[in-house]
């Protein structure tokens, strides 16, 4: 929705976004770092702090919740189907985080 207001309507909206990211990323603390939607939760706040905020918290984001779910998942084989939801979200965080390693370096040269 940020992307079709300016102003101090955007501003309200961005703040209303980042309250909203807060709390669920609260109430998240309480699942498993390998839970698909903690990992969906992280992958979406951080594409809203890449296309709305261009923060550095960007990458933080996406590579915290990789680093909770590495911890979580060491023991578990790729081919257990309870876990495809989580690959799928796990493997798009990555992707992600190299996309926006490669932009930023780009962007210092």
């Amino acid at each position: 929705m940020t992307e079709y207001t300016k102003g101090d309507i955007k501003k309200q909206v961005l703040n209303e976004t980042l309250r909203a990211y807060e709390e669920a990323t609260e109430i998240a603390k309480n699942l498993s770092a390998m839970n698909p939607v903690v990992l969906g939760l992280a992958n979406n706040l951080s594409l809203f702090y890449h296309n709305e905020i261009k923060y550095k918290k960007t990458i933080e984001i996406a590579k915290s919740a990789l680093e909770k779910a590495d911890k979580e998942f060491i023991n578990i084989p790729d081919e257990d189907e309870g876990n495809i939801d989580f690959f799928s979200v796990y493997n798009l965080l990555k992707e992600n985080i190299d996309m926006w390693v490669s932009e930023e370096e780009e962007n210092n040269k």
